[in-house]
């Protein structure tokens, strides 16, 4: 069952990007029409796909993400993840297409401090991201895929504020 909740999940967010890319008329390149930005957030909220192993949903921590353009980011921070461990992580994050505010892309990245995974060590991570921004206030949503029993796979949205403008 939560193989096929993951599954599902994929899909539609496939889709969503695959709507966005095809429809001329609603979406168009991201350009670098807003000025260059640093936010700062307070960690994630995770909704896990694996409900029953009691896993953390609230995941607080720091991080900040300075955007370079309106295509791409730079975002690192640390926070305790669903398994009540420290977690580090930092991507680059690239999104070339928006319908509004809304932009779609992928994050590309290192995160550690998952005991099961390389014994909590850093590993390679590359996600699905969907972003949000209205003047100073943002949120990212994220679908994180589960391995094995070494992670768990959840959608997850992580709030921000932005700090500067430059």
């Amino acid at each position: 069952m939560n193989k096929r909740r993951f599954l599902f999940c994929l899909a539609a967010a496939c889709q969503i990007i695959s709507i966005a890319a095809q429809a001329d008329d609603l979406v168009e390149p991201a350009g670098s029409a807003q000025a260059k930005s640093v936010w700062i957030n307070a960690g994630f909220l995770s909704y896990h796909f694996e409900r029953d192993k009691g896993l953390k949903g609230n995941n607080y921590g720091l991080g900040g993400q300075v955007a370079l353009s309106q295509t791409h980011s730079v975002i690192g921070g640390e926070f305790r993840n669903s398994d009540d461990a420290c977690s580090r992580y930092l991507a680059w994050i690239w999104q070339p297409y928006a319908i509004g505010s809304v932009k779609f892309g992928l994050l590309a990245g290192a995160i550690d401090g998952y005991p099961k995974m390389q014994n909590g060590g850093w590993f390679p991570m590359v996600i699905p991201v969907v972003s949000f921004e209205y003047k100073s206030v943002g949120a990212n949503f994220t679908l994180v895929p589960g391995y094995k029993d070494k992670l768990h796979g959840a959608v997850a949205v992580q709030f921000k504020l932005r700090a500067l403008t430059f």
